[in-house]
């Protein structure tokens, strides 16, 4: 990030400022980045001094416009107990903030100082955040405000010295920021111990420290502290002797930060080594030790570390060699240092570099080694070798830029228990190399982790674990893995792998091919994923935690086994349906994540959240959220525990036994009606009529005659007139078929009837009360009506023997009512007189 030097130019670029600034803008918060040009070119602007840069001392009226006015005033943000006014480019305290805030934040605003009463009506203030001001000048006064401070943060400003008056009031400070600001010394003057007395953690120092003196820190030996950091220049050119000697009475200290580049004084470190003898520190972290070049000459720069009671110690940032590396390694043997990490290092090999005889005399304790984003990846091998790994639990090597793993660094790995290998380039036949035997030492590993490389066969990776028996836990998301390799042949893993983290891998269906059914833990989140192989669940028994998060599923199988799961996750998928049912092989489930997927929301989504929600021992994660309706399109963003369908449209016993009830009504009606119209009458009939033609067509009678003139239908009880006065009269000109006479022996009475209604001209029915309650005279009244020639009712003639109310005739008996009441019969009389008559008119009708 640039910065602006007394007398230099700062050039700033006007497209990048404005762009900076409207995205600020929209965010509605400023950006560390942005605050710093508007901090640097506001105030050379202001004070009309050095340009910044051409193009803003031509346009400096908008550089303030668009930098530091154009959200000025704009309100903080208020939740709870926090007062947010953060990148508002504010030049004073906002007024009237709410006198219950505990926590202000006021970081990248245009603050230049703090006078008396600015934080007036703020008694409860516990924590004030100022980092990322312009504060050049705090009245002694400002504090008494706010009595019970705790956390204060000055961090990037501009004192030009520490503000001792106005801290003095102070007395319950637990944490003190007072670093990267002006102050060219960091002498701690006398009224600071009431102040200091109860402080935890502590930072002081900046650019323009350069000197540290005996007497700097002795206000520190009456503290609590016990996380300090300083920082200085990077000129930083003298160091007395004893200036760090007042922090031994802090110990044990928890972390301990040298932020401080000695290239300009080598010989300070050692001296600052030496006053730290002795003290227990946790953490020690140096920062920038050597910032511009590595230290290139013969004096041992870090004597006397093996001094300090170290836990773990960090190389973060600055410049090393090989040589500098063998130092600290010469000066941690034989110490109780435990974790060693080398973070962000410029490495590089110096030109007169080690030889491989190089070793060290004694044992090196280190039970943890950490390489940290470091581009060489030479700074792996100590001496060109990888000895110093012998006695290591956990080696972590992340985003070093390697590609292989040597035979020699496996030799020498053989207590190792863990191992991080992500963030590098490692292919398959780079990381197991099946001619090297030499991993088959490491027999204690139970953990590793091989995250966001390049490898790609599951198959290779299971080899290469069976030689790790001790192994359980495998961490290879962010790869490249697919599948199994060769088709249908299944992986071989060691039996106690029961950990396997898979996501983010493009994985195909095959892929649970190659899984060992040992585990407990399974991670195939974000990985492509299509289908689910449900063999592979119900053969891994012991599976308690699977997760399937952002994949592809289509769909939720019923009948899932997984008898041992107790946590699934499938949020984020493309299934839109979950049956009732579908988690019933899974006895034992307490968690379930499904929210983020495109539901339905029918009846059987219904009844599956239902039965999820009475089945208390499963807790739907992210409910109700997470889960809304997406199909139909009327429903689209309803929570689903908004979702309320019909009782009728999802109560399927409720439906079944109102259609049940409709049915039986129907049936019901339908029976009554029949019987009323003497449907079934009808219908046998009919069916009767039918089944005579069938017989008929199958004898292939070809052409038609009438062999009768008529045929005579009467009832049993009306054959004495028939044969005493009906048959004399007519026959002696006509030819009459009579049932009891002339029907075919043998044959079916349907049938004969048929056939001598068809093969009459007439049929003459004598109708009668007995004709009424006469089955068969009813058949044949039904036949002859719809076996009449031509379709009419020209060739049927009534004969009413006795007089007939046809209302009092049988429903079934239709169409003898309509005949009738619409055509002309005749009536037999009782006088002898009207006979004559009578006989005529019936041989007319025969004729």
């Amino acid at each position: 990030m640039p910065t602006v030097q007394d007398g230099h130019a700062f050039n700033v670029d006007m497209n990048t400022i404005t762009g900076q600034y409207m995205r600020t803008t929209a965010k509605g918060r400023g950006s560390i980045e942005l605050n710093h040009i508007c901090l640097e070119c506001t105030e050379r602007v202001l004070r009309g001094a050095a340009m910044c840069g051409a193009l803003c001392t031509a346009h400096k009226a908008l550089l303030l416009l668009l930098l530091c006015l154009g959200t000025d005033g704009a309100p903080c943000t208020i939740q709870g107990q926090t007062a947010d006014c953060s990148g508002l480019y504010l030049q004073s305290v906002t007024a009237d903030l709410p006198t219950n805030i505990t926590f202000l934040d006021l970081s990248s605003n245009l603050l230049r100082r703090l006078v008396a009463g600015a934080l007036r009506g703020l008694p409860n203030l516990l924590n004030l955040d100022l980092h990322y001001n312009m504060i050049e000048q705090i009245h002694p006064q400002v504090f008494f405000d706010v009595p019970q401070l705790h956390i204060l943060d000055l961090f990037y400003n501009r004192l030009k010295t520490i503000p001792v008056a106005a801290l003095a009031p102070l007395h319950n400070l637990v944490s003190l920021n007072l670093s990267d600001n002006l102050y060219p010394t960091i002498s701690l003057e006398p009224g600071l111990e009431d102040t200091l007395q109860g402080l935890h953690s502590l930072w002081l120092g900046g650019p323009r420290v350069m000197k540290l003196n005996s007497q700097d820190l002795v206000p520190l030996k009456l503290t609590a502290i016990v996380e300090f950091t300083i920082k200085t220049g990077l000129g930083f050119s003298w160091c007395d002797e004893g200036a760090m000697a007042p922090l031994a009475t802090l110990s044990p200290l928890e972390s301990l930060t040298l932020d401080m580049d000695f290239g300009a004084c080598p010989q300070c470190l050692s001296r600052i080594f030496q006053d730290l003898s002795g003290i227990t520190i946790g953490t020690l972290k140096m920062r920038r030790t050597f910032a511009i070049r590595p230290y290139m000459g013969p004096l041992d720069v870090f004597a006397g570390l093996h001094k300090v009671q170290l836990s773990s110690l960090i190389l973060y940032r600055g410049k090393y060699t090989d040589r500098l590396v063998d130092q600290v390694l010469r000066n941690i043997q034989n110490t109780s240092l435990e974790t060693l990490e080398l973070s962000k290092i410029d490495f590089a090999y110096s030109e007169n570099g080690m030889t491989n005889s190089t070793w060290l005399t004694g044992d090196l304790p280190l039970k943890m080694l950490v390489f940290h984003d470091i581009s060489n990846p030479d700074v792996l091998r100590y001496n060109k070798k990888f000895d110093w790994y012998q006695n290591l639990d956990v080696l972590v090597i992340n985003n070093v830029n390697f590609n292989i793993v040597p035979c020699e660094a496996w030799y020498n790995a053989d207590r190792l228990s863990k191992i991080d290998l992500s963030g590098n380039r490692l292919q398959d036949q780079m990381f197991y190399n099946g001619i090297c035997s030499k991993h088959r030492n490491v027999t204690k590993l139970k953990t590793v982790v091989i995250e966001n490389n390049e490898l790609t066969s599951l198959e290779i990776m299971a080899k290469f674990t069976m030689q790790w028996q001790s192994l359980e836990t495998v961490v290879l998301s962010h790869n490249r893995f697919s599948g199994a390799v060769n088709g249908h042949r299944k992986c071989e893993w060691s039996q106690s792998i029961t950990h396997i983290d898979l996501q983010s891998n493009p994985l195909s269906r095959d892929v649970f091919k190659c899984l060992p059914t040992t585990l407990r833990y399974l991670d195939m989140s974000h990985s492509g994923l299509e289908y689910l192989h449900l063999a592979y669940f119900k053969a891994a028994t012991k599976l308690e935690h699977l997760f399937l998060s952002g994949n592809k599923i289509k769909f939720l199988p019923s009948g899932w086994q997984a008898p041992s799961l107790l946590q699934l996750a499938v949020d984020d998928n493309a299934f839109g349906l979950i049956n009732p049912g579908t988690f019933k092989e899974m006895p034992h489930l307490q968690s379930l994540q499904a929210g983020g997927n495109p539901y339905h929301c029918n009846c059987d989504m219904w009844a599956f959240l239902q039965e999820v929600m009475t089945r208390s021992e499963i807790k739907l994660l992210g409910w109700p959220h997470n889960y809304t309706c997406y199909h139909p399109q009327p429903q689209r963003g309803t929570d689903l525990a908004k979702f309320r369908p019909g009782r009728l449209q999802c109560d399927v016993a409720l439906l079944v036994g109102i259609a049940v009830a409709i049915t039986t009504v129907v049936v019901v009606t339908l029976m009554a009606l029949c019987w009323k119209f003497d449907v079934p009458w009808y219908l046998r009939t009919t069916w009767n009529m039918l089944d005579s033609r069938r017989r008929k067509a199958r004898k292939n009678d070809v052409g038609r005659q009438f062999h009768y003139d008529a045929f005579i239908s009467y009832s049993n009880s009306d054959a004495s007139w028939v044969y005493d006065e009906l048959l004399p009269r007519i026959e002696t000109r006509h030819c009459i078929c009579v049932h009891e006479r002339d029907f075919t022996p043998g044959c079916w009475i349907i049938d004969n009837i048929m056939n001598s209604l068809e093969n009459s001209r007439k049929v003459l029915f004598v109708v009668s009360r007995s004709f009424v309650n006469s089955q068969w005279c009813n058949f044949e009244l039904y036949f002859a009506h719809q076996c009449s020639p031509g379709n009419a009712f020209n060739d049927l003639v009534l004969l009413l023997k006795e007089r007939i109310d046809t209302e009092s005739l049988p429903h079934r008996f239709c169409k003898l009512r309509k005949l009738l009441s619409r055509r002309t019969y005749l009536e037999w009389p009782t006088e002898k007189s009207k006979q004559m008559l009578f006989w005529q008119q019936l041989k007319n009708l025969l004729d």
